[in-house]
Order: C-alpha cells, then structure tokens, then sequence
C-alpha cells in the first residue's frame, strides 16, 4: 500500500510562497500551450491561432471549473437560495467544468476566427492529442495534496491516509493519464482522420470517470445521479459520436 505524503500547501522560498499545486497547474497550461503549437507545426497548420485560442480557453476554463464545483457542494440549491456568499466562499475547481467550458470557448474563438472547418477538426486535433500530456502535470498536483480521497480500500493501489487506507482518487487519474499517454503514442504511428484523437479521448476518459465516480464517498446526487456521472455520459457521448457519425453518414469531417 502506498504511503500518506503530508505536501504542505505552501512553500516559501525567501520572500516568494509557491503553492504547489497551483505551481503545477501553470506547468500544465504553458507545456499544453508549447506542445500545441509544436503538434500543429509538424502537421504544417502553422500556430497563428494558437495563442488566442489557448488564452480564450484557459480563461473559460477556469470559470467553468469554479461555476461547476459549486453543484458538488451539499445542500447547493438551498445554500443558492439562503446563502449565496457561502459559495463563494467555498468556491473550487471542477475538471468536467474547465474541460467542457475551455473547448467551447476554442470552438468559438476559432469560428470567430473565421478557420476553415478543416483547421477547426486540425486545431482540435491536435489540442485532444496533447492535452493528456499537460494534464498529467495538473492530476500530479491533485495526487500530492490529497484533494480527491475516495472510499476505503485494502488494495495495494490504496493510500494510508491518516482515518485509514483509501483510493487516491488523483493518483488513479495520474496511473490513468500515463497509460492513456501510451495509447496515444502507439495509435499515432499511423495516420488518423480528422477528429479521430477528440473522439478517443472524449469517449474513454469519459468511460474512465464513469468507473472512477463509483469510488467517491457520499457524493451529491440530482435526480439519482452524481455531477461526474452527467459529466463523464455527456463525454463519452460526444465521443462516440464524433468517432462514429462519419463512418454511419460516409462523409468524413471537412
């Protein structure tokens, strides 16, 4: 069974304090940001969008991670009613909300941007293909905190948290990420159509999360179901359909 690290939440060093995870986070959004432009490079698109697109979609991201984190918070709908500066106050970061919200907001600025519907498939392309990578450094940081305790376990994947042995809920997405990394390196060596990496990362992270909620304790439920279980079915969806469609309709995406 793995170890309970006690990381303290922040650092300083001389007159800086770094938080850790915060730290982590900008490595996350600058190294996504280099890889995207390298990855379109080599496919010859040029990186002309490549700032825009990542500034619009790191900004939408991260006001939808903290308007999504609010629905995790129990009693959210009375607490709305009675005590909206509660949430504020309790506000944090929810992944499924920075990731739906940031590719939105690519979407947009690139249809703004007037691409062609070729580059639009390309620019997400490659953001799907590179995007694991830069997550890493991002679930790094939710593994060393401890910010995702999950049920009880005696599994050897289990961490000894101070009330008892536990699933690490970011360190399962850390081990995920890894393979999934793999995967994608393995798949690349041959030419994929247009979408191809959206679709696959949509469709098994969204699987991933599915089986990952089942280790949350006591979540919040609307209607019988977690905010992750919408999320994750609204992400497997998505990608099956852009993995599907253009086989069914036998046109593939421009």
């Amino acid at each position: 069974m793995i170890p309970f690290f006690d990381l303290p939440t922040q650092v300083r060093i001389g007159p800086v304090e770094l938080r850790p995870f915060g730290l982590l986070l900008a490595v996350s959004i600058v190294s996504g940001y280099l890889w995207l432009r390298r990855r379109l490079r080599q496919q010859g698109w040029g990186d002309a969008h490549v700032a825009g697109m990542a500034f619009w979609m790191v900004l939408a991201g991260l006001a939808g991670a903290a308007i999504l984190k609010l629905l995790y918070l129990p009693q959210f709908l009375e607490t709305l009613r009675q005590a909206p500066g509660d949430l504020i106050r309790n506000a944090g970061i929810a992944s499924f909300g920075g990731l739906f919200a940031g590719l939105l907001a690519g979407y947009f600025y690139l249809r703004l941007s007037r691409v062609t519907p070729a580059a639009l498939w390309a620019h997400f392309d490659a953001l799907a293909f590179v995007f694991p990578r830069a997550w890493f450094f991002g679930r790094i940081g939710c593994a060393l905190t401890h910010d995702h305790p999950g049920t009880p376990t005696q599994s050897w994947l289990g961490v000894r948290f101070p009330d008892g042995p536990r699933w690490d809920l970011g360190l399962l997405e850390v081990l995920f990420t890894l393979a999934y990394i793999g995967l994608v390196a393995v798949l690349d060596r041959r030419p994929r159509r247009a979408g191809f990496y959206l679709g696959l990362f949509l469709a098994v992270y969204g699987t991933f999360r599915l089986f990952l909620d089942g280790l949350h304790e006591n979540p919040v439920r609307y209607w019988g179901w977690t905010v992750d279980q919408y999320a994750a079915a609204a992400a497997l969806v998505a990608g099956m359909a852009v993995l599907v469609l253009p086989s069914l309709t036998g046109r593939e995406p421009e």
